[in-house]
């Protein structure tokens, strides 16, 4: 019951939130959000080419409470996110698929892994293993370790969501980190890292564009149409 109420109060502040901005005349925004992700290279085209359709639109960045932009969603707090990770209330949302990407290893260019096809879980054994701090074992529930079934790190560090943090920790030679593949590429040469593949098939996600089960203003389509069009970062 408590979960429930705390829905409907956001709900109902989201709903005041509208009318106020009805009545000001600035009710014309999209509020979006996106799930682990702290590259946002590819967006500035999705905004430019939103705003060529929608002048008078804007689009706003929301933070959510503990990477988790579903609940966000429902409560009316958001208007459109991008998600890869499962939710217990995916099923109340509408999901359009977005594009798909990697997880990979990222080592130092003279790593023992550099250089090879791919790792296995019994190459983790004994391994440093730096992270992002979603990834804290200790948080309940817990999100699942972007690394193979049944991969034993020999110690695990996590550390706040930046991932230059990360990247400086893996370069300096103090441990090895996963990343998707297309927010690792960047920092391959300017910092002498190699990517490897997680398994002999890859750990592949898939991220979808989700909305509330209700009708969509014209230009929140839009942005909906632009992200479905122009993420192609695979």
């Amino acid at each position: 019951m408590l979960v429930a109420a705390r829905q409907v109060l956001g709900e109902l502040e989201s709903a005041a939130r509208d009318l106020r901005e009805m009545r000001d005349g600035h009710a014309r925004h999209v509020r979006f959000t996106a799930q682990c992700s702290t590259t946002f290279q590819w967006l500035p085209p999705v905004v430019r080419a939103f705003r060529e359709r929608h002048p008078e639109a804007e689009i706003r960045i929301a933070a959510v409470p503990d990477d988790a932009p579903v609940p966000a969603l429902l409560a009316g707090l958001v208007d459109v996110a991008l998600v890869t990770k499962p939710d217990r209330e995916m099923d109340r949302v509408s999901l359009t698929r977005a594009f798909e990407d990697e997880m990979v290893a990222v080592v130092p260019a003279g790593h023992p892994w550099s250089g090879r096809a791919h790792v296995t879980a019994e190459d983790f054994a004994g391994t440093h293993l730096v992270l992002y701090d979603g990834y804290d074992q200790n948080r309940i529930p817990s999100t699942p370790l972007p690394i193979p079934h049944g991969a034993r790190p020999g110690r695990i560090t996590v550390m706040p969501v930046i991932t230059d943090l990360l990247i400086e920790m893996v370069a300096a030679g103090q441990g090895i980190t996963v990343l998707p593949n297309w927010v690792a590429a960047p920092y391959l040469v300017s910092h002498g890292l190699s990517t490897v593949r997680l398994g002999p098939e890859g750990l592949p996600r898939t991220w979808y564009i989700a909305t509330r089960r209700e009708p969509r203003s014209a230009h929140l389509e839009a942005f909906v149409e632009e992200l479905t069009t122009r993420l192609h970062i695979r």
